[in-house]
């Protein structure tokens, strides 16, 4: 779930205008079979057309925190979550900004 803003700055003044805002989501749900071979273990389960974003008619505020390091890119992670068992952290954030450790224990967002 991602919201996004098209925005521009005046490189003089330093102000932000926002000149959309818009929302976007995924979510992706996959089956593994751990003993198939390498390359053909998962399935995707979930619809593979993403939802179309929607655009708000009335832009929302860039919150603070989003104009600062960490980004969106540097932040992405992948937790294994299985059925059964501990969540994994296959793939760690670029830029920690919390202990990894335990984010890989933090709820499942649904939404």
């Amino acid at each position: 779930h991602f919201l996004v803003w098209l925005a521009a700055m005046d490189l003089e003044s330093k102000d932000i205008y926002i000149l959309r805002t818009v929302e976007w989501k995924k979510i992706i749900e996959i089956s593994v079979d751990p003993k198939r071979q390498r390359g053909r273990r998962s399935t995707l389960i979930s619809d593979p057309s993403p939802e179309q974003p929607t655009i708000y008619e009335e832009n929302l505020p860039i919150p603070t925190c989003a104009l600062y390091p960490p980004t969106a890119n540097s932040a992405q992670v992948l937790v294994w979550r299985p059925t059964s068992g501990q969540p994994t952290l296959v793939v760690p954030p670029k830029s920690i900004e919390i202990n990894t450790t335990n984010y890989a224990h933090l709820p499942l967002a649904r939404y």
